[in-house]
């Protein structure tokens, strides 16, 4: 059961829920995996290590949602009705402006330069080897004029993970970020770039439920994808609005 709650949590109340386990055995294993989801749900509440972290892991939550969110959303209505496409280009320049407004600044100093440049390079290797690499592929010449399905499939799969762990590696980025290394971003300045990036996940969750219902067959698949774009974006929201009644430890 401990693997289904963040760290965060389980440093502070760990003890008290393997305690509570313990004493009521299996029947208490619904309830706490219910409050895992709902915690997971609330980036806001986890414990923080220091001021601020609470607006970054709430505006790292709604980035990860509405950069996931967009991401399928392209691929799914590849070909869709153009009215649609171009609303998920707005979403894009929306979402690049949420991104630069939650985003810290690393402090004006070799040290705290280096250190975001160390945290930036671990995150981001995977995604940036995974990128470039189909780059390569497609514009070097290693692959045929008309290359096979397979290799067609392989290439664009590679192409949106990279992707799809990029929009990862930043959430984590920003969560783990300490004041050592960036100034944090101002309330209100995370607080306008977490709106923008919460209406970006709505929107594109509205796009998908749209692209699955209007077409000549139901699209299951874009169905569940803008369910779940919408609720998590709802919760990102909700989790948001959580941070002004909160105060730090």
């Amino acid at each position: 059961m401990r693997l289904l709650y963040p760290r965060p949590y389980l440093d502070r109340w760990g003890e008290d829920l393997c305690d509570a386990a313990r004493s009521e055995g299996w029947r208490s294993w619904p309830n706490l995996v219910a409050s895992a989801a709902a915690i997971w749900l609330q980036p806001a509440i986890w414990p923080p290590r220091h001021r601020g972290q609470r607006t970054a892991r709430a505006s790292a939550m709604v980035l990860a949602v509405a950069g996931c969110g967009w991401f399928i959303a392209n691929l799914i209505t590849e070909d869709a009705d153009p009215v649609l496409r171009q609303v998920l280009r707005g979403c894009a320049a929306a979402l690049l402006v949420g991104c630069g407004l939650v985003t810290p600044l690393p402090h004006p100093n070799r040290t705290g330069l280096a250190a975001v440049v160390r945290r930036s390079m671990r995150y981001f290797a995977v995604p940036v080897v995974l990128v470039a690499t189909v780059v390569i592929t497609v514009h070097g010449g290693v692959l045929p004029r008309i290359p096979p399905v397979p290799i067609r499939l392989a290439v664009v799969s590679l192409w949106w993970i990279g992707w799809l762990l990029a929009v990862g590696a930043g959430s984590r980025v920003l969560a783990n970020l300490g004041p050592d290394t960036v100034i944090a971003p101002s309330r209100r300045r995370a607080g306008a770039g977490g709106v923008v990036l919460a209406a970006v996940a709505v929107i594109t969750g509205a796009v998908l439920l749209i692209f699955a219902f209007s077409g000549a067959r139901f699209d299951p698949f874009a169905a569940i994808c803008g369910a779940l774009t919408l609720v998590f974006g709802v919760a990102g929201t909700a989790a948001l609005c959580e941070l002004p009644s909160l105060a730090d430890d």
